[in-house]
């Protein structure tokens, strides 16, 4: 991805000059919360070298939060641009509802995990160094820059194209969400591959879906598949199972089930002369018929159908 754009703490006096860099929209602050807790207290933690502390942030970042997947369902496609922007009252500028809610739940998206980073690290990295946020051009995604003497480097919790290191993380999988910017002494690149033997490559973990699917029938298969990843949520759900079921000759695709007020990510596929529906609640099979009456009743939506259903809602956060 090309960042063009410099996002900074709004309460930061420091002058800008340049055009291309600009003021967050909220304020950075450091909220209290349990998952930070164990490291304020652990004592080896200070003995860690600098890349060695922001990677063991950023894994705890990433083994806690999920995607926000409704987020996502609420934001607007431009099929010119294939861009999907999402309101700024959904994470990049909330009101104080929003915030509140957000403190009852482990969803977020990347504008939150950028600044729930840079806040972190700058709460427990004491190295002289620049901290601050990037987006894309057109501000539909975000991530976190870190510049010291000896690198630069970019640390997204949500790199689609990488597989997002929310769920890549939580499976055990390599770490493909730092992207390095300068680092002469090879300081990341060596801290990243020491920890990267350590962990399953995607096709080492595809090759124990493979074993898993010798041994036991198609649906049982499907459903050991489902609590392997339920841990990354809908989002990851979606992109793992997808990509995996069509490599075996499936042919997934994505639906939005309604839950209570929201609609979550969830994917189907034709079984039997019925249908299968596949989200973090489980498996479920249905006929022609309670398909089909799911979609009249809007409680399935197709992806292209959305919008029409978007467009009338509103989400604060919950």
């Amino acid at each position: 991805m090309n960042w063009c754009k410099i996002k900074v703490n709004p309460d930061e006096t420091e002058e800008i000059d340049d055009s291309e860099i600009k003021k967050d929209y909220v304020q950075w602050k450091e909220d209290d919360d349990h998952l930070f807790k164990e490291l304020c207290k652990d004592e080896k933690f200070e003995q860690l070298s600098t890349i060695e502390k922001i990677l063991k942030i950023h894994c705890l970042v990433c083994k806690y939060f999920v995607f926000d997947d409704f987020c996502y369902f609420l934001g607007n496609y431009n099929k010119e641009k294939n861009i999907c922007t999402i309101d700024e009252r959904y994470g990049r500028n909330p009101n104080s509802v929003w915030r509140e809610n957000r403190k009852k739940h482990n969803r977020r998206i990347c504008y939150e995990l950028s600044r729930y980073m840079a806040v972190r690290l700058k709460q427990f990295i004491n190295e002289e160094s620049d901290i601050f946020l990037v987006s894309d051009e057109y501000e539909t995604h975000y991530a976190t820059a870190y510049v010291c003497d000896d690198f630069m480097i970019i640390i997204d919790t949500d790199d689609y194209w990488k597989g997002a290191d929310l769920n890549r993380v939580k499976l055990g999988l390599e770490i493909k969400g730092i992207t390095i910017v300068s680092d002469e002494k090879n300081i990341v690149k060596e801290k990243l591959n020491e920890i990267n033997k350590t962990r399953k490559s995607k096709k080492e973990f595809e090759k124990e879906i493979e074993d898993d699917q010798v041994e036991k029938s198609r649906i049982e298969w499907i459903d050991i598949l489902l609590e392997k990843i339920k841990i990354i949520g809908n989002d990851g759900i979606f992109k793992y199972m997808y990509t995996i079921l069509e490599m075996k000759g499936y042919e997934p695709k994505k639906i939005w089930e309604k839950e209570d007020t929201i609609y979550k990510e969830s994917l189907y596929m034709r079984w039997n002369m019925k249908f299968m529906v596949i989200s973090s609640s489980g498996i479920r099979i249905l006929s022609d018929r309670e398909f089909n009456d799911y979609i009249h009743e809007e409680k399935h939506l197709h992806n292209k159908e959305r919008h029409t259903i978007a467009e009338r809602m509103e989400y604060d956060g919950r």
